[in-house]
């Protein structure tokens, strides 16, 4: 179950990893996909996180946003881990 979004040219790309309430993994990612957020996301199995996003943005403040804001003001969200592609 992968969500696509259009990278435009000039932005970077980081991927986060999510970790969330036991059975809320499916509707986070819903609930990210219908924020417009979502650069690709998949759900995830055998391991400490539920999902992998990939996330464009232009500035390190647009970044901080989405995951500060977006996807950790989620009340399913417990913790991400931030990745920052260096391509």
């Amino acid at each position: 179950m992968a969500a696509k979004l259009e990278e435009r040219p000039g932005e970077k790309v980081a991927y986060v990893l999510i970790k969330t309430k036991v059975g809320k993994e499916k509707d986070v990612l819903n609930q990210l996909k219908r924020a417009g957020c979502v650069g690709e996301a998949s759900l995830l199995l055998g391991g400490y996180y539920d999902i992998l996003m990939k996330v464009s943005y232009r500035t390190q403040k647009d970044l901080k946003n989405t995951v500060a804001y977006t996807i950790r003001g989620n009340n399913d969200v417990l913790s991400t881990l931030t990745m920052i592609s260096i391509d």
